[in-house]
């Protein structure tokens, strides 16, 4: 079995040789890593091929033969969007009403595995 070479993706391994029997099936991954977030073209070939594994035997009139798969895969970015909404509310005496103060909000605390060029630190405050 190959997974083709493509200019959109990047691959660990690209092959993988194994004796399969008749009527039966086996489950191969690769671990592929998209260069761009978008639709990415994915093909595998899989193949009978009696000189890539010679302990499984001969095929007979099978050698030789093969089937392509291509699948379209939408690449999104990494993980799920996330909102994390921080409030403070203050409430100000009556008699303290037309003095100045200042509030100092306490920062946001994002969390480690975050995605760094996806992060958005906004503050919006309203004091009445």
């Amino acid at each position: 079995m190959t997974l083709r070479n493509s200019e959109d993706y990047q691959s660990e391994s690209s092959e993988s040789n194994f004796c399969l029997d008749a009527k039966d099936s086996q489950i191969e991954t690769f671990k592929v890593t998209a260069k761009e977030l978008n639709e990415v073209n994915i093909t595998v070939e899989a193949a009978i091929n009696a000189a890539a594994v010679p302990e499984c035997g001969t095929p007979g009139d099978a050698d030789g033969y093969k089937d392509t798969l291509q699948k379209s895969v939408q690449v999104k970015p990494e993980g799920f969007p996330v909102e994390k909404v921080q409030s403070e509310f203050l409430c100000r005496a009556a008699d303290l009403a037309d003095k100045e103060e200042t509030v100092e909000m306490e920062s946001l605390k994002l969390p480690a595995d975050l995605v760094s060029f996806f992060a958005l630190n906004c503050y919006l405050r309203d004091l009445t």
